[in-house]
């Protein structure tokens, strides 16, 4: 995904993005300069992030 279908699929702003790109919470790939994100990668990042719900 780019940054922008990245940031439409988690429904943030793509500054938020860039926020959680930099402290390390979603992974990403650089192919040149252009950024790539999986989508299995954010999922995992979320389930790592989530907190406080029972299952």
């Amino acid at each position: 995904m780019t940054e922008q279908e990245a940031a439409d699929y988690l429904r943030i702003k793509p500054r938020q993005l860039y926020n959680w790109r930099i402290g390390g919470h979603i992974p990403f790939i650089r192919i040149g300069r252009a950024l790539r994100f999986r989508k299995s990668a954010i999922d995992a990042a979320l389930a790592r992030l989530t907190r406080g719900i029972a299952g």
